[in-house]
Formats: C-alpha cells, sequence, structure tokens
C-alpha cells in the first residue's frame, strides 16, 4: 500500500511538474510579447522624438523667418513715415499762394509767346486741335481752357 500511494504521489507530482512546464512555456511566451511590445513603443517613441526634433526646426526657421519680415515692415514703416514727411513739406512748400499765383503767371507768359507763334506745332499743341479722333471719355482739358480759367480768377 506504501508503494501505491508513493506511486500515486510520484503521479500527481509529476503532472504538478508537467503543469508548472506548461505555465513556464506560456509565461516565457508572454515574456517574449512584451518584449516585442517594448520593442515597437521604444522604436514608436524614437520616431516621435525624431518629429519632435524636425518640427522644433520648423518651428525655429518660421520664427526667423518672422522676425526678418518684421525688420522689414519697420524699415518701410520707417521709409513710408519720411516720405509722408517729405511729401507733407513739399504740399506745405507748393500749396502757398505765392508759388500757385508764380505757376499760373508763368503759364500765362508761355502761352502769350506760343500764340505769338503763329501756325507752329506748339501752337497746335496749345489749343489742342489735332486730327485724331476724339476719346470715349470726351475732350481733355486743354491748355488754352487752364489760361481761360487762370484769367478769370485773376
Amino acid at each position: 500500500m506504501l508503494s501505491a500511494v508513493c506511486s500515486a504521489v510520484c503521479s500527481l507530482l509529476y503532472a504538478v511538474c508537467c503543469m508548472l512546464s506548461a505555465v513556464c512555456c506560456l509565461l516565457s511566451a508572454v515574456c517574449s510579447l512584451l518584449y516585442a511590445v517594448c520593442c515597437m513603443l521604444s522604436a514608436i517613441c524614437c520616431l516621435l522624438s525624431a518629429v519632435c526634433s524636425l518640427l522644433y526646426a520648423v518651428c525655429c526657421l518660421l520664427s526667423a523667418i518672422c522676425c526678418l519680415l518684421y525688420a522689414r515692415c519697420c524699415m518701410l514703416s520707417a521709409v513710408c513715415c519720411m516720405l509722408s514727411a517729405i511729401c507733407c513739406l513739399l504740399y506745405a512748400r507748393c500749396s502757398s499762394p505765392n508759388v500757385i499765383r508764380m505757376i499760373k503767371s508763368r503759364r500765362m507768359r508761355w502761352a502769350g509767346n506760343v500764340a505769338c507763334m503763329g501756325d507752329r506745332s506748339s501752337y497746335r499743341v496749345l489749343v489742342g486741335r489735332s486730327e485724331r479722333k476724339r476719346s470715349p471719355a470726351g475732350p481733355r482739358r486743354r491748355w488754352d481752357d487752364s489760361i481761360e480759367m487762370d484769367i478769370q480768377e485773376v
């Protein structure tokens, strides 16, 4: 009877050992699978790190471009301010009554000289007679029209 009990216990222990061996094989397969997942996650992290580095480089480049454009805009703004100041100065000088009166008197003096020329081409330009067709917008303002308006103002 002792030998039957020993044989049963040995058979039971053998079955337990076989089950433990199967569990160890299963755990080994799970560990291999987890290792493969970890390797894949590590590769994904490396790829994401490379993408982040590339995006950082692009952002730095765009920032440099924006700084350059801002500097150009500031320079253009300064040029526009200078041109505006020059235009204001020129307007102040040219819009004074003395300058306008001088321009009108010189225009009338030139018209008098051209009127003495007779039938030359400069006289035809003064009176605005030509052989061309009229423009669709109507007749243009001629020099003699401007002179007549200057005489009426004086």
